[in-house]
């Protein structure tokens, strides 16, 4: 055992003062909780090296959800040169988790589509607020769930939904559509109109309509408790959330009877 470093029977009777996350009900999983005491007491160098083994097999390997905690914390002890360190290694494993989950475009859009993942991470790392708590709580899932709005609104800002689409894209867009609240044909009004909304309708009605997130006030199964959901996203109440959906609605539907 190193010296300095508190015994494992020590730690059960003084437990380490992690704190909790405070967003949406949001916790951490007992693997979190687990690898981070085992990080504890690391400083500088040595806790960046910690966090540096890559394969995820090996008993030693310290999740993400522990690395943003410890990005977080020596950002809020001013220690930036570990700070540093630490976020490139989440850098690192996070582009080698979004080389699998972007597929079907070119390597320029790959690397459009990351760059807006990690400008979002970064953001939610240095956010000041406690709005990067699911980062600590379920982050492969915020990983996933942002390359794929990232990746939507890519193809979106650059082809129309019609023709042009490959079939593997056409069976693509019907397999990600996650939501049972809108009839085929007004889902057919959105695969041949989404182009055209405000960048920011847009987004909301992919993470809604194509992505299955919640609104906000809908009763959801257990495994959903903690999950990010479009009104605390945007900021706004889950009534301001539908006004938006159904604004985007309107416009989709108008768009779509003025072509004919």
């Amino acid at each position: 055992m190193s010296q300095g470093r508190p015994s494992a029977a020590h730690r059960m009777k003084n437990p380490l003062p992690i704190p909790a996350l405070t967003r949406n009900g949001y916790t951490r999983t007992e693997r979190t909780e687990a690898d981070i005491r085992r990080a504890w007491s690391f400083e500088g160098h040595d806790l960046a090296a910690a966090f540096e083994l890559a394969d995820e097999q090996d008993p030693a390997y310290l999740c993400a959800e522990a690395l943003v905690f410890f990005i977080r914390r020596q950002i809020q002890a001013k220690d930036q040169t570990s700070a540093e360190a630490l976020f490139s290694t989440l850098v690192v494993r996070s582009e080698q988790a979004l080389r699998s989950m972007v597929r079907g475009v070119d390597e320029d859009a790959r690397y459009d589509i990351q760059a807006d993942v990690l400008a979002d991470l970064t953001r939610l790392i240095l956010a000041d607020d406690d709005s990067g708590d699911f980062l600590q709580s379920r982050f492969w899932l915020y990983l996933r769930r942002r390359a794929t709005t990232a990746r939507a609104n890519w193809f979106r800002s650059r082809w129309s939904f019609d023709d042009r689409r490959t079939e593997s894209e056409r069976t693509s867009d019907e397999e990600n559509v996650a939501s049972d609240d809108i009839s085929p044909e007004d889902r057919a009004v959105m695969l041949d109109a989404l182009n055209r909304l405000p960048p920011e309708l847009r987004e909301l009605v992919v993470l809604r309509h194509y992505e299955g997130w919640r609104v906000g006030d809908e009763t959801c199964e257990p495994s959903q408790a903690g999950e990010p959901t479009l009104a605390e996203r945007y900021g706004i109440t889950p009534r301001g959330v539908r006004k938006r959906l159904a604004k985007a609605k309107a416009l989709l539907t108008r768009d779509q009877k003025d072509d004919l």
